[in-house]
């Protein structure tokens, strides 16, 4: 369902998280949960949300933000900062190679600042177009010229899921309060501070599923999961937020 400021007491700026994680430049440095321990088989995967902010100093050849069972044929999720800007999230059917995807027309992205973002996957939406929706500074994508629908069934392998992480795109910047939220899509309100990059706190919004809220300074902390993320290459937590 669309979100409409359900936000509760933790809502609406009260306990905005103090710290970003930090993934270096260099060394593959990602966070990872497994399958199990996200509790993948409780999320709604027909209808999710993604939402965060980061900001990366050069784009290079690209910049993975999250992938879901990481693989270059069938990540059942994946969001990606391309070299020239462009966002694309893209879901993987049953079918290896084909996924469903939306990409963001060029220098929707700016490196060395930050990039809040919203994406919907909503795979039974009644209209083709609104099954993938994406925000990015509160200003939606409507560009469908690289856009294929989601039909059929999503793919499953089992994998972990990761943020940071990718063989030739690892992320290489910061990322605050990336969050998932499952069955609730939430409105643009709920998710953005405004249009300059940075966002709300999460806590309270309906539906939240995981959030890396670097409580404390630990980086692995996830204020809705029972278990902790694995920092694998040194992620820090940094001062530095939106």
């Amino acid at each position: 369902m669309y979100g409409t400021s359900m936000m509760g007491l933790l809502g609406g700026g009260i306990g905005v998280l103090t710290r970003s994680l930090d993934f270096g430049s260099g060394n593959n440095r990602y966070l990872s949960i497994s399958q199990a321990n996200f509790d993948y088989t409780s999320l709604n995967k027909d209808t999710v949300a993604f939402a965060g902010t980061f900001n990366i100093s050069n784009f290079g050849s690209g910049k993975n933000i999250l992938q879901k069972s990481p693989s270059t044929s069938s990540s059942e999720f994946d969001i990606t900062v391309q070299s020239d800007g462009r966002i694309t999230f893209s879901a993987y059917s049953g079918t290896p190679g084909s996924p469903w995807f939306l990409t963001s027309p060029a220098s929707v992205a700016t490196a060395g600042v930050w990039n809040a973002y919203l994406i919907y996957f909503d795979r039974t939406n009644g209209t083709s177009n609104n099954r993938i929706r994406m925000w990015v500074n509160n200003t939606e994508v409507t560009d469908r010229t690289n856009y294929t629908a989601p039909s059929g069934s999503l793919a499953t392998s089992g994998g972990a899921v990761r943020y940071g992480y990718d063989d030739s795109q690892e992320l290489d910047g910061l990322l605050y309060s990336p969050a998932v939220f499952s069955n609730y899509l939430p409105s643009t309100s709920e998710i953005f501070n405004g249009t300059s990059g940075d966002v709300k706190s999460f806590l309270g919004i309906t539906g939240l599923h995981s959030l890396l809220d670097t409580l404390g300074g630990v980086v692995t902390h996830d204020n809705v999961l029972a278990a902790s993320w694995t920092n694998t290459n040194g992620v820090t937590a940094s001062i530095t937020l939106p």
